[in-house]
């Protein structure tokens, strides 16, 4: 907060950015407790707005929405974690795709693993692609027709 509040605008910027980096450490680390992560991502975050506040800078106010986007966020994303079971899946704004899992840890901790699965994503859905495809013609096999006509008949029944 004081770093936030001091005249240096480099000094307040270090203390966000290092303080936005613990505070993902700490939801990633305690994953497995939400309400023990939240409440330290709150408790991180919340003096460096009150320092944004207060600080005799008159455009230090608006560092205060994107900290509480920011701890909405990460709260957000410590109850989908602990929630789920299965991975989170991310995709980037240039089409790669990643996979977020939680591990739990024996000491109540977890360990978070983000990983690249676009290469796999795409050739498992080559394989689907040609699982109800003809190789040579590419038009949909018997397999694609039952399937299809599954999830009509399923469909009109429940209509009726």
């Amino acid at each position: 907060m004081a770093c936030v509040m001091s005249q240096d605008a480099q000094l307040g910027s270090l203390a966000i950015m290092v303080t936005a980096g613990i505070l993902g450490g700490i939801a990633s680390r305690n994953a497995a407790l939400p309400r023990l992560a939240i409440a330290q991502i709150c408790l991180g975050a919340v003096p460096i707005g009150l320092g944004a506040l207060l600080a005799p800078r008159g455009a230090s106010w608006i560092l205060v929405p994107p900290l509480f986007m920011y701890i909405a966020a990460m709260a957000a994303i410590v109850r989908r974690q602990s929630e789920e079971g299965g991975p989170l899946d991310l995709t980037l704004s240039d089409g790669r795709q990643l996979e977020m899992t939680r591990n739990p840890v024996p000491d109540g901790s977890a360990v978070i693993i983000i990983e690249d699965v676009t290469e796999r994503r795409q050739s498992e859905a080559k394989m689907l692609y040609w699982a109800r495809h003809d190789p040579l013609t590419g038009l949909p096999n018997r397999r694609y027709l039952r399937e299809r006509l599954e999830i009509w008949a399923s469909g009109a029944a429940s209509s009726e």
